[in-house]
């Protein structure tokens, strides 16, 4: 909770132990009700309305009321005196819950010595047909950049959503619709600072700054990344984050039009379907990064990019991507002898059939979960009987473990070239975005997150990402080790 809301609950619930203890402290009463009444306009006026508190507000609105509109020659028996009391008290304490398990929260302060500036433009790829659009017109992509930034009082940091490019209620009505939540869980977002000062101009520095690409997952957004983006901006990168269109929850362009989520994960068929689903998507993924290096190569910094690209060093490109986004991040790495080094976090890999193993530098970051989802799916083994129970024929379950192990392979085999497999326990698939922060205890009850320490995993996150591309971008003398030494809950793999 805020600071202001805090002490309202306080002085509310202070209201009703007077009335409790002493009902002819009429003036003291009184004077704390103007109290309340001034506070909570000093709220409204410089914390702002949120939905968790209309609890709170409603009890303020019948206090406030009371003041002005009380029959003073009435006297009230004992018991409606309780009944009001408690269900004064019922009501701020509601407000108190909303307000724990719907917080508004605070991104981690980037680490690093820049200050951040970040803006966000459209790019239109005109080698590839929208197969998600009913128009069939060319692929386009809104992306978000973050670079050192040279801040000037003029400057202020940014919301989380930058209203002007991505429609605050749109987004937020169109991804708590596919997750079958309330719009309320959202309202508060306008609130939300990020560390990132929109517009401001790139730092005038001597060198260049090493280019990282991040991939969100699917369905969720590049807004889930924020503080990682801004960590390594910090510290000296350029980092891109594209929300890859149709395939996140709501992207709105400049000109209005909104492209909702159509990529669903199909099941009809079972496992094979899934498995199409994913490389189909994958692949879109993959091209949308590929085409996000090409523009970097090629966009008008004067018009487009705030003199950006003269300050990218396009020789060191670094990749990470989240899920679907981690496995584009492998694949981009594959394919792409540009991208020098990337990062997987908790993503399964596509396309693994008879693919060579990967000779470059790469980090896999997996949640316990995963981790032993690896270990089982290795040496599973499922006769006759069982697949007849499960539904799948003998055929499919033989292409399912060839996937499956083909990927645990290129993983496993990835430590032979500056690989590295790294589990962080007690994580879940969300703990590698900050979908984490948002409502952290309803997040971890439906089974999105893990039991670990928010705030600290996020921290310890960016510190092991920024030392893996510092390490391979930056050449730097990497920490990695000392980094699991420090924090228990890391765990170094050699296979699973």
């Amino acid at each position: 909770m805020r600071i202001i809301e805090i002490f309202l609950c306080a002085l509310c619930i202070a209201s009703i132990l007077m009335r409790i203890t002493n009902n002819r402290q009429t003036k003291k009463i009184n004077f704390i009700s103007y109290i309340i009444l001034i506070v909570f306009l000093v709220h409204l006026t410089f914390e702002g309305y949120r939905w968790q508190m209309i609890c709170l507000y409603s009890f303020v609105t019948l206090n406030t009321l009371s003041l002005f509109f009380r029959n003073k020659s009435k006297v009230h028996s004992p018991i409606k005196k309780w009944i009001k009391s408690i269900s004064g008290l019922f009501l701020i304490f509601s407000s108190i819950i909303l307000g724990y398990y719907f917080p508004i929260f605070m991104l981690p302060q980037p680490t690093g010595k820049y200050d951040v500036g970040t803006f966000m433009l459209q790019i239109n790829d005109n080698s590839r047909i929208e197969t998600f659009s009913d128009s069939k017109l060319m692929r386009k992509l809104i992306i978000q950049i973050w670079y050192p930034a040279d801040i000037t009082d003029k400057f202020i940091k940014s919301p989380l959503m930058i209203d002007e490019n991505l429609m605050i209620g749109e987004f937020l009505d169109e991804y708590v619709r596919n997750k079958s939540l309330s719009f309320f869980f959202s309202d508060y977002f306008k609130y939300i600072k990020s560390n990132s000062y929109y517009g401001a101009d790139i730092i005038d520095t001597k060198g260049k700054f090493p280019l990282i690409l991040i991939s969100h997952g699917l369905g969720t957004s590049r807004i889930l990344h924020t503080s990682q983006a801004e960590n390594l901006a910090s510290h000296g990168y350029v980092v891109v984050c594209p929300d890859h269109t149709f395939g996140t929850a709501a992207t709105k362009f400049p000109d209005g039009e909104i492209a909702r989520f159509k990529m669903p994960i199909r099941y009809t068929n079972g496992w094979r379907d899934m498995n199409n689903s994913l490389n189909e998507y994958g692949k879109i993924w993959t091209e949308d990064l590929k085409f996000i290096i090409d523009e970097m190569f090629s966009f008008d910094p004067e018009k487009e990019g705030k003199h950006i690209k003269n300050r990218i060093d396009l020789s060191k490109i670094g990749v990470v991507g989240h899920s679907l986004g981690g496995g584009a991040a492998y694949e981009i790495s594959h394919r792409d002898d540009r991208i020098t080094a990337g990062v997987d976090m908790d993503g399964s890999l596509f396309n693994t059939h008879k693919k060579n193993t990967l000779k470059k530098p790469f980090l896999f970051i997996l949640s316990g979960i995963n981790v032993e989802s690896k270990k089982a799916q290795k040496h599973l083994s499922m006769n006759e009987k069982q697949l007849k129970a499960y539904g799948v024929s003998k055929e499919e379950y033989e292409e399912y473990i060839e996937s499956e192990t083909s990927e645990i392979f290129l993983m496993e085999e990835s430590i032979t070239n500056s690989g590295i497999i790294l589990e962080i326990k007690e994580t879940g698939h969300y703990n590698f975005t900050d979908l984490q922060a948002y409502a952290p205890n309803i997040i971890e009850t439906l089974g999105l997150t893990g039991k670990t320490d928010i705030s600290k995993n996020m921290k310890l996150l960016n510190h092991i990402l920024l030392d893996f591309f510092n390490t391979h971008l930056k050449f730097e003398n990497g920490n990695i080790e000392k980094i699991i030494d420090e924090n228990p809950q890391l765990k170094m793999h050699i296979q699973f």
